[in-house]
């Protein structure tokens, strides 16, 4: 039998909550439900680290995030250290990506075509492209204002950075010039869209200013990703299997829709966020709806992946996943984007289906988005190399088991999350522990770790204990 073609969708920053087949959020994902409906939707994913450049390493490595090399958005994937894309493309895959990788986060250097590094990656082909700031601050040299002035207020670091970016800031009234640093603000050069695009997104703060794109629908962040995709699936060399992984830069902040996105979401109504006492519920009302209309964007640039993998006859042998990098807290506990161990930030949509993947299941296994590096190896019959710690889910998607790890870690920086599907611990540097059980508190409100100090003890070992066995 001919190792089957595998399709990787991955969103950016989408909480697994916001599926109509998580829970009854008024969202709308027609052909990822479809998707669920043929293959397995598991529900208890999380992320190993809720931060797009460490995520994605640990992905793209198949290691945890104490092993794969990138602590933090300052980092970049270290060269030396191999992928399972490169592992793929030395057993005769084809290849291919498109959209934000960020696998070297602090540097801007996709170069105009998109192709910086994507050889020494493990890629045949692709468009590595900006991710929706850093597009900006490539094209402009400076961070915009609506971002600083939202970091400024902001403890830490990054509060520092912003209110000393803020003194004598020369850019409080327009935006300054934008010339192309990567493919995507280089394709909006062309169309004559760039200075209106950064124009726009130079005010905004991240998540209130939910006023509609100058954008054109086709010239939108994420159909133009699903569309560079879409165009080489189009254009694979026959006779070879293939793999393309697409990167959509949704439903990330700012919440830039488009006025046909913006329109539809117009008479949906949201549940505010939970312990929060930011905003109005009007305000969060209309950042959910721009949330949500992303989600619904990136949903049918999924269909049309579906659409054309049955027009080329190879729906049946294609593994599609559907899964995101991290999730958002979206103002839950008064907090937004992510970096922090609760669940929205934490958790992510993860659903496969495919050839021999049974179908129409929920699983509440617990898996690690970077357990599909070693999913991908074995659907292509390629044996996981050992310094990964990555496991292939291949048994749990074809019902010879419905369990794979005790337990699932999350860390970044100065703490550490460990989850055994009820109980949530996380232990953070300064000493500070924090215990929710997730059955009985889902919303994480009450910690409970001095109240069983046991539970805290056996996580604690759980979280050793697995880093030993790797």
């Amino acid at each position: 039998m001919n190792p089957p073609n595998i399709l990787l969708l991955i969103s950016d920053q989408h909480r697994p909550d916001f599926l109509t087949i998580n829970s009854d959020i008024p969202v709308r994902n027609p052909h990822i439900e479809k998707l669920a409906a043929r293959g397995v939707n598991f529900t208890q994913a999380v992320c190993p680290s809720p931060m797009c450049g460490p995520s994605r390493a640990c992905l793209a490595s198949g290691r945890s995030y104490a092993r794969a090399g990138v602590p933090s958005n300052q980092a970049n994937y270290p060269l030396e250290q191999p992928t399972f894309y490169s592992i793929l493309r030395e057993s005769g895959y084809h290849v291919a990506g498109a959209g934000k990788f960020d696998l070297h986060k602090p540097e801007f250097t996709w170069g105009l075509d998109g192709a910086h590094l994507l050889e020494e990656w493990g890629f045949s082909e692709g468009v590595d492209s900006e991710g929706k700031i850093d597009a900006i601050r490539a094209a402009t040299g400076v961070f915009p204002l609506g971002y600083l002035e939202f970091y400024s207020q902001s403890p830490g670091k990054i509060g520092e950075y912003a209110r000393r970016a803020l003194v004598d800031y020369p850019y409080r009234e327009q935006a300054p010039s934008a010339m192309p640093a990567g493919p995507y603000t280089a394709f909006l050069a062309k169309r004559g869209l760039l200075d209106a695009h950064v124009q726009d997104i130079w005010f905004r703060h991240p998540y209130t200013s939910t006023w509609p794109s100058p954008l054109p629908d086709d010239a939108y962040g994420d159909a133009w990703i699903g569309e560079q995709g879409r165009e080489m699936l189009r254009n694979f060399p026959d006779g070879k299997p293939w793999f393309l992984q697409v990167n959509f830069g949704g439903p990330h902040d700012p919440l830039d829709v488009t006025q046909a996105m913006h329109q539809q979401w117009r008479d949906v109504d949201f549940a505010p966020p939970v312990d929060s006492t930011e905003f109005d519920s009007a305000t969060h009302n209309e950042i959910r709806r721009n949330y949500a209309a992303m989600i619904e964007h990136i949903d049918a640039q999924a269909g049309r992946y579906l659409t054309l993998l049955a027009e080329r006859g190879e729906l049946e042998n294609t593994l599609v996943v559907y899964a995101g990098d991290h999730g958002e807290m979206l103002g839950d506990h008064d907090l937004w984007m992510k970096g922090v161990p609760y669940q929205p930030a934490v958790g992510v949509p993860l659903i496969v289906s495919g050839p021999g993947v049974a179908q129409s299941v929920t699983s509440r296994a617990l898996v690690s988005l970077h357990d599909l590096a070693a999913t991908c190896l074995d659907y292509a019959g390629i044996d996981v190399p050992a310094e990964m710690d990555s496991r292939s889910l291949k048994k749990i998607l074809t019902g010879e088991a419905t369990t794979h790890r005790t337990a699932v870690i999350s860390a970044l920086q100065d703490w550490e999350m460990t989850f055994d599907g009820r109980h949530k611990f996380i232990r953070y540097q300064d000493g500070r522990e924090l215990l929710f059980d997730l059955e009985t508190d889902p919303h994480e409100l009450t910690n409970l770790a001095k109240q069983k100090p046991e539970i805290c003890r056996r996580l604690s070992a759980e979280a050793a204990a697995n880093q030993e066995e790797v």
